[in-house]
């Protein structure tokens, strides 16, 4: 088994979809530079098969928009040096929900 740190950009909105290797542990999700943000993930490099999950990205005093039981903490990052700060988490409740 081979495995790699891969980066995964991300776009500016509340609730993304992305496809990553079924394989993927999520590490971090951090501001890159001025305004880029991504995930960055433990994949294993032989993986050919991908599936889609659910990230929610949160300014602080937010509302989430399900159950916080349906969320898995990842990160919080900083941007336009800590004038806002978003919380990120992965959608892991049920299916159709969000």
């Amino acid at each position: 088994m081979r495995a790699a740190v891969w980066k995964f950009p991300l776009t500016a909105k509340n609730i993304l979809k992305i496809d990553i290797p079924r394989s993927a542990r999520i590490l971090t999700v951090q501001a890159q530079g001025d305004t880029a943000v991504s995930l960055w993930a433990m994949v294993e490099t032989e993986e050919a098969s991908t599936e889609t999950r659910t990230i929610v990205i949160l300014m602080t005093g937010q509302r989430a928009p399900v159950d916080p039981d349906g969320l898995r903490y990842i990160s919080t990052f900083q941007i336009d040096n800590g004038a806002l700060v978003y919380h990120v988490f992965e959608y892991i409740g049920p299916t159709g929900a969000i």
